[in-house]
């Protein structure tokens, strides 16, 4: 009897887990769209700096923030990435598994704060101990990763505005 119990129990537990995990699947919630993985999609913004204007991916969830940009070949001209830290912070930033050198420009409270210059990609065979790891020298709110070079222009100080941006 107790076995038959267990059999339904666990029976139940994998097909209302199948259900949960299929109603993730290609779900909308507030305009975002949920993928196979059940990672939700990153949307947009635009980050303006001085005259330059990026078109970013918002980072805000943990998966986001982990993965960034590596695993991809190369970043268009003009685009990066927003990474979102409420309350602010002091984060810790690395190349892992990225294939194109990139620049942080470190954001807090609608101003350049810092920029890490040229972040080179990991030596092939590098382990993660042998990794550079880029941290802002004050706590910040946003981390924005741009192709390596542009923000060569940028000062401390400079003013950041965030449009589109869905109340980060």
């Amino acid at each position: 009897m107790r076995l038959r119990l267990a059999v339904l129990v666990i029976s139940l537990a994998v097909i209302g887990g199948g259900l949960a995990v299929a109603s993730l699947v290609n779900k909308k919630t507030d305009g975002l769209s949920f993928q196979a993985t059940t990672d939700q999609a990153a949307p947009t913004t635009q980050v303006k700096i001085g005259t330059k204007t990026f078109q970013t991916e918002l980072a805000t969830t943990p998966q986001q923030k982990a993965t960034g940009l590596s695993n991809r070949p190369s970043l268009p001209q003009n685009a990066g990435m927003l990474f979102v830290f409420k309350p602010k912070e002091i984060p810790a930033m690395w190349m892992k598994g990225m294939e194109f050198p990139i620049d942080f420009v470190w954001i807090s409270d609608g101003k350049v704060a810092d920029v890490s210059s040229n972040a080179a990609v990991p030596a092939p065979g590098a382990t993660t101990d042998d990794l550079i790891v880029y941290r802002p020298k004050a706590p910040v709110d946003y981390v924005l990763e741009i192709n390596a070079g542009q923000a060569d222009k940028f000062n401390i100080g400079d003013i950041v505005e965030i449009s589109n941006s869905q109340g980060v």
